[in-house]
């Protein structure tokens, strides 16, 4: 599903408009977003300021049209029934070329509406580009079934059954072979206890070959096809006995453990299970990385402010951008990448008539976040941008 999406991006990318402008949205759909219907109530707000603009530029009846119609077809897709499933959308439309493109997404970095003569694939380019699926393992006594929950639907990529594992779930003396006795007086009795414990021994045997089974087809997995978060789910006290088992690099992208029954699941239960435990994951790293932000500014090891966050960026400090969902910026930029919210404070470094004008600082900052391996988190919650308003960053390295 990944390379159908690269594909249908190049295709995209090439496509021919002219004269007629392309309108391109980026909406999160994650479940925070779904409450109370909030994509809708954002959408509204970007279209409402699209509109705006689109009133003040001077563009031809025919292609103002066009634009106009994209978005009455973009708002009458938004329905529930359309989004099952996804995390975030992009929508490309084109009215007039008959053009009207949707790639289900697992996240989107920020919510955008662009009409541009080109359609604006930079971010849907580093989602496709930079995302890592979440696996999610089905585990028990006897079974594993392994799921890559990307761009589309959940992939099962794996089921296995260990031969060995169809022990009955308790222990009856009245079946299995006869047991061995121990000497009482002059009378042979059997050994009460033996047997159940000969049970229990060879059913610690069964599991320890079933997980090590586990483990080494995950590990297998993870070499293959890489990945960045790992769920598993299974009755507690399988689920709490396989985690012993996880290899380190397992382990370290473990994001949650879920207590169920996994016997009987459907696709779409699937689906909702790995999404709302990597939701809570996100949660709980938006707080940690805030809160480390915080606690390393005093000693400059993280930077606040936009400008001074663009400057880390351009000097390959950043190891962490920090992006408030709701901050956007006009700004220049020199031939070189250096970005900047004041045209002056680029003219030491680059000639005036190079600066270029950008619409907006953050998506060229998380661009050279992407670029250099640097990890962008989104900031969503009310909490976690109220203490950072703009931009933040983590660095890597000091200078000076």
């Amino acid at each position: 599903m990944i390379q159908t999406a690269r594909g249908r991006m190049e295709a995209l990318s090439v496509m021919e408009t002219h004269p007629f402008w392309v309108t391109s949205l980026y909406l999160d759909l994650s479940p925070q977003a779904r409450v109370g219907s909030q994509y809708l109530i954002t959408f509204k707000n970007l279209e409402k300021q699209a509109r705006a603009r689109l009133s003040a530029r001077d563009l031809p009846a025919e292609v103002r049209r066009s634009l106009e119609e994209d978005l009455v077809k973009i708002e009458q897709y938004l329905v529930p029934d359309n989004l099952k499933g996804m995390r975030g959308i992009a929508i490309f439309s084109c009215s007039e070329k008959d053009l009207f493109e949707v790639f289900a997404l697992p996240l989107v970095y920020r919510n955008r509406l662009v009409q541009d003569p080109t359609p604006y694939i930079r971010q849907l380019r580093a989602i496709l580009e930079d995302y890592r699926p979440t696996v999610l393992l089905l585990v028990d006594r006897s079974i594993a079934r392994v799921f890559f929950i990307g761009l589309a639907a959940p992939q099962e990529v794996a089921d296995y059954i260990y031969p060995g594992g169809k022990l009955p779930p308790k222990f009856h003396e009245d079946e299995g072979p006869s047991f061995k006795g121990r000497s009482m007086g002059s009378a042979s009795l059997p050994a009460h206890g033996y047997g159940e414990h000969k049970f229990q021994r060879k059913e610690e045997l069964v599991l320890h070959k079933h997980f090590t089974e586990v483990n080494r087809k995950l590990l297998q997995l993870l070499n293959e096809r890489p990945f960045d978060r790992l769920v598993i789910a299974g009755p507690r006290g399988e689920v709490e006995a396989f985690r012993g088992y996880l290899h380190p690099y397992l382990a370290q992208r473990l994001v949650a453990v879920l207590h169920r029954d996994v016997r009987h699941i459907s696709p779409a239960e699937i689906q909702d299970l790995a999404l709302e435990a990597v939701e809570e994951a996100e949660r709980r790293d938006e707080v940690r990385l805030v809160e480390e932000w915080k606690e390393k500014m005093p000693i400059g090891w993280a930077v606040a402010g936009v400008d001074a966050v663009l400057r880390a960026l351009f000097y390959g400090q950043v190891r962490t951008l920090l992006v408030n969902e709701d901050f956007s910026k006009p700004g220049f930029r020199c031939p070189d990448g250096l970005l900047a919210t004041d045209r002056k404070s680029l003219e030491e470094f680059c000639a005036a008539e190079e600066i270029l004008e950008v619409a907006d600082v953050v998506d060229d900052a998380i661009e050279q976040a992407l670029d250099m391996g640097s990890q962008v988190n989104i900031l969503r919650q009310a909490e976690t941008k109220e203490m950072l308003p703009d931009l933040g960053a983590i660095l890597r390295y000091r200078i000076g």
